[in-house]
């Protein structure tokens, strides 16, 4: 039998468009059974257009 230790996370994939930071930000789990490699897709959180205005990004995931 595995064990299984997930917790939530958040990747961000970032792009430039006009010169201005943009990302698609996508909420997941982590899966230890490999040792923390992969993560499992929950979905979209946001596509945000500029990450400057974040200074912490604990908000993301208010």
């Amino acid at each position: 039998m595995t064990n299984w230790t997930i917790e939530t996370m958040v990747y961000c994939r970032r792009g430039s468009k006009s010169g201005r930071a943009a990302a698609d930000i996508f909420v997941g789990k982590r899966n230890s059974a490999d040792g923390g490699k992969t993560w499992i897709a929950v979905g979209v959180l946001a596509e945000i257009g500029d990450l400057s205005r974040f200074q912490n990004p604990r908000e993301l995931m208010g």
